[in-house]
């Protein structure tokens, strides 16, 4: 599910390079394709009606909630209120060197 969230939160059209953009459209479209078979035929809830849309509804509020760890996570960083390890800077935070601070040990 996160892929699939990572794929489609990429707005294409942010990119200035055509071919970029088209490359980006073909993988978005591969991912959908791709999940929505697993959905249909391959998932043991299959059979469940409006099971593929229903799964589809629930990206947007998993985005929210995700942007929302992230800033948490960003915070808590800059306030020095948790200890964020090296692993979870790396998954969470920008890819900004400044960003990644080792734990001491």
């Amino acid at each position: 599910m996160i892929t699939i969230e990572t794929v489609f939160s990429i707005n294409n059209n942010n990119f200035n390079i055509l071919d970029s953009s088209l490359k980006i459209s073909k993988h978005q479209l591969e991912v959908l394709e791709s999940f929505e078979r697993h959905v249909r035929h391959i998932s043991p809830l299959r059979d469940t009606p409006r099971r593929f849309s229903n799964l589809l509804l629930l990206l947007p509020p998993m985005l929210a909630i995700a942007r929302d760890l992230i800033e948490d996570v960003q915070l808590a960083k800059l306030f020095g209120l948790a200890s964020i390890d090296r692993l979870m800077q790396e998954l969470l935070l920008p890819p900004d060197s400044s960003n990644i601070v080792d734990k001491p040990s």
